[in-house]
């Protein structure tokens, strides 16, 4: 692991167990699949639906939103098949 992770890892981990309800506060965050996605297609359906007026403009955005996001992620998972294979801090 190199110096730059492992700076990261140590002022992260500084927060760890210092306090019961922060930690199982993260744990609910990272384990509710409503936080994950709900939060983000709750905003996507109130794009969609809240304006009558500037609907055509505002549903194109939202369109293109989710195209940027698919390209993005396919983009990645090329860059991850393409570059060498670099093990997580975490595993390491």
């Amino acid at each position: 692991m190199n110096g730059f992770d492992t700076s990261i890892i140590e002022w992260l981990n500084q927060f760890a167990r210092e306090s019961r309800t922060f930690d199982e506060g993260v744990v609910l965050l990272t384990n509710v699949e409503l936080v994950k996605g709900g939060v983000v297609m709750a905003a996507l359906w109130w794009a969609w639906f809240r304006d009558k007026a500037a609907n055509r403009e505002t549903r194109s955005m939202v369109i293109t939103a989710i195209g940027a996001a698919v390209v993005a992620i396919l983009f990645g998972r090329l860059l991850a098949h393409a570059l060498p294979y670099r093990e997580r801090p975490f595993n390491a």
